[in-house]
């Protein structure tokens, strides 16, 4: 349940953020969903892309039994790179609301 929720809370806060930004434009009815659509484009290219990648390293009943299947395939491609000891700094950067 608190997964859910704050799931749903950063979504709302990205979109309040998003609405807030549109507003700051010349023409917000043309070049929002045109912005919207294509972060959303780039999101998706970026999530296949390292899907594919991430296949491609560890077989698939490998990365079925793993907790952390990214951790498992940053293991197989780089042995010796510390990604148990980056990982809490990557995360809490990536969750991070940096706000000026």
């Amino acid at each position: 349940m608190s997964t859910a929720t704050s799931l749903a809370f950063f979504a709302m806060v990205g979109f309040e953020d998003s609405v807030n930004m549109a507003e700051e434009t010349k023409d917000p009815s043309r070049i929002f969903p045109k912005m919207m659509l294509s972060g959303l484009g780039i999101a998706a290219v970026i999530y296949v892309l390292v899907s594919i990648t991430v296949v491609a390293l560890v077989p698939i009943g490998q990365l079925a039994g793993s907790e952390t299947p990214l951790v498992t395939a940053v293991e197989a491609a780089a042995p010796g790179f510390p990604i148990n000891d980056l990982l809490p700094f990557i995360s809490m950067f990536a969750v991070a609301n940096l706000r000026p």
